[in-house]
Formats: C-alpha cells, structure tokens, sequence
C-alpha cells in the first residue's frame, strides 16, 4: 500500500481533513492520519499518509523543492500545503515564546536561590565572626585585668573586698561588649560567665580574701 501512487483527490481529501482538524494533528500526527483514512476509506496506512504530508510540508518550504514538486504545482494542493505550514509555523514561534517565557521564569529562579544563598551565607559569615569575637573578646577580660593587678605574691597583696574586684571585672567586661556585635544569647552568657569565673579564680588563689 505503501508503494501506491497518489491521487490527486485523495491527497486534497488528506490536505482538507488536516487543515480543519490542525489540532488533532498537532496533538499526534499519526493518530491524525489514522482517523484520515478512517473518515474518508482510504486505501492507505497512517505512516504512508504521514510520509506523504511531510514530504510536501517539507517541499513547500523552499523554493526549489517547491518548483521540482510536481503535485505542488497543482493550485489546490499548494494552497492547503501553505496553509498547513502557515498554522504550524505561528505554533512553533508560539512555542518558542513559551519555551524562552520558562527559561527566563527558570533564570529568575536560579538567580533568586543564588542571591538567597548568597545572603545566607553572608549571615553566616558575619554570625561566625561575631561568636568569634565574643569568645576573644571575653577570654581578654581576665588578661586585662591580670595587668590592672600588681605583680605580687598573694602575702603582699592588701586585703580588697569582693565587691571592688567585682566592678573592676564588669567595667572591663562593659567596655569589652560593647565591641561585640552579636545577638547570639549563647555567646553573651559566655561572656557573663566569665566574670564569675575570674573572681572565683582569685579567690582561690588568695588574691580576693
């Protein structure tokens, strides 16, 4: 069946059917040339009609393939294949407009997770930072402290009250925090500690009697 010349009623009666039912043979050509043959009782199989339609689609698209197409060059025909690949053509840039319409929604969206993580880890940077400088700046307390203390055995150091010490540690603690730009609470709990912990650390070697 294949093999099988064309006529020219059949190929119009093909032409026709695609041209008012271009949906369908957008859908699923094949189908399309299957329900052709269907309605109209042709003698043909759906991939001989398909073959058939290219062929003068792909024809009409040039002008030299247009001028050696014989069938072409009947004015039924030329019209129907022009009008077919009319249609197929305002689809295609449809589509195209669609495609790039994704691709710019897809770029967007990369370029928004990319400045998000980029922020993110902006964050995270300066988050670090500050914990970092927390930790530094409260392990300073007790060393500037160690200078305001008199190199001196704890015999001949004079007895001080607890409460001296105490402000001495916080004035230094105070001026210290005010350089650490956190709000982490961890860090700033680690920071009080500290107080406690030096005043504990010169009671128990006798500086603080």
């Amino acid at each position: 069946m294949t093999g099988k010349s064309w006529k020219t009623t059949e190929i119009i009666k093909v032409l026709e059917f695609i041209n008012e039912n271009f949906s369908l043979w957008c859908k699923h050509r094949i189908n399309a040339c299957t329900k052709v043959a269907k309605v109209h009782n042709l003698d043909r199989d759906a991939k001989s009609i398909y073959s058939m339609v290219n062929k003068l689609l792909q024809a009409i698209k040039t002008p030299k393939r247009r001028k050696a197409c014989k069938t072409l060059k009947r004015r039924k025909i030329s019209s129907l294949v022009k009008e077919i690949n009319k249609k197929t053509e305002v689809l295609d840039e449809g589509l195209d407009d669609k495609c790039k319409g994704k691709k710019k929604i897809t770029s967007d969206n990369k370029q928004k997770i990319t400045t998000n993580s980029n922020t993110n880890m902006t964050t995270n940077a300066n988050q670090k930072s500050a914990s970092q400088a927390a930790t530094t700046s409260a392990s300073q307390i007790a060393t500037t402290f160690a200078n305001q203390v008199p190199n001196t055995s704890a015999s001949q150091v004079p007895t001080t009250s607890t409460s001296q010490i105490t402000s001495v540690i916080e004035g230094v603690y105070k001026e210290k925090v005010k350089q650490i730009d956190t709000r982490r609470d961890e860090d700033i709990q680690n920071i009080t500690q500290y107080t406690t912990d030096i005043v504990n650390s010169l009671l128990l070697k006798g500086i603080l009697k």
